[in-house]
């Protein structure tokens, strides 16, 4: 797995960090990119995972905006990516998608999810 993301944001480092960790625990590999702006990323061999900030919620929302500290998870192909409006909304992302891999829970490839806080802080 390749992890690619804006390393200099503390927040996303701690958010990857979680990332690693259910990695780790569950005997996969990974290697990570830091990037200042992270890309749409192309299909690579294994899973990539973009994390970035996007004015505009991914897909079928297009006319939506993000809720302060929403998150998507997508996948498309070899492509995982995690998008929210703003840095805590990626970083809630990164916990969820941590979360996902300690319970063996993966996305399949066009599947996505989007997640809303009730109470944002």
């Amino acid at each position: 797995m390749k992890i690619v993301y804006d390393g200099s944001v503390e927040l996303l480092r701690f958010g990857v960090g979680q990332i690693k960790t259910s990695l780790a625990r569950r005997g996969l590999f990974y290697v990570e990119q830091w990037v200042s702006h992270p890309p749409e990323v192309p299909p690579d061999e294994g899973i990539v995972v973009a994390l970035s900030v996007r004015k505009d919620p991914p897909r079928d929302e297009p006319a939506a905006q993000w809720e302060e500290q929403a998150f998507a998870i997508h996948r498309r192909g070899g492509v995982l990516f995690i998008e929210s409006g703003d840095i805590r909304g990626l970083f809630y992302g990164c916990l969820e998608w941590a979360e996902r891999i300690g319970r063996s829970r993966e996305l399949e490839d066009g599947e996505s999810i989007r997640v809303a806080p009730r109470l944002p802080m």
